[in-house]
């Protein structure tokens, strides 16, 4: 399985993410480490970065190791279900331009208007595709890790708000808010 790649499962595990409104799953990175061991077979372990979401606003990550990549796949799958985020998205954007910094990796991420697509790269473009957002420009600064992408880019959604959210946390109307 190639790093970015979307997967699809069997029909057991279609049924039991369509429970829980989970349908988008993206491998970020697939990494597999063989160790030498002398007169000793050789143990292989794969990591598996895997991305989730509804693409509706709700996204996840986890980090799956095991034997297999169906293993680890599966690992990862129930690790990113436990952490799920709620993402802001207005007409298919973000709503307002925010950066985010995760270890060395920073990313800036910006609305765009209507037909411009995902103008982003690598594990940043699974992120964003699989929570929904189909217009944004984003920019990825620092290093180009993809745990660390992953992670600084769920932060930065997770840290936007929308008017509705600004005006329950001041305790004001909506129209209040865009009209001060």
């Amino acid at each position: 399985m190639r790093a970015g790649q979307k997967y699809f499962w069997p029909a057991l595990f279609a049924l039991e993410r369509g429970r829980r409104g989970i349908n988008v799953d993206y491998c970020c990175l697939a990494h597999t480490k063989q160790p030498f061991l002398p007169l000793v077979i050789c143990l292989t372990t794969d990591t598996i970065l895997v991305v989730v979401g509804n693409e509706e606003g709700i996204i996840g990550w986890g980090l799956g190791k095991a034997g297999e990549v169906t293993a680890a796949i599966a690992k990862g799958v129930e690790s990113a279900k436990k952490n799920l985020v709620r993402v802001p998205i207005l007409k298919g954007t973000v709503p307002h331009e925010q950066s985010a910094r995760f270890g060395g990796a920073e990313v800036f991420i910006k609305p765009a208007s209507h037909g411009t697509g995902v103008v982003a790269g690598g594990a940043m473009r699974a992120v964003l595709e699989s929570v929904g957002v189909t217009d944004v420009l984003a920019k990825s600064k620092g290093s180009s890790n993809p745990h660390n992408l992953v992670k600084a880019t769920i932060e930065a959604l997770s840290e936007m708000r929308d008017a509705r959210m600004v005006a329950q946390n001041r305790g004001i109307s909506v129209e209040k808010v865009f009209r001060g």
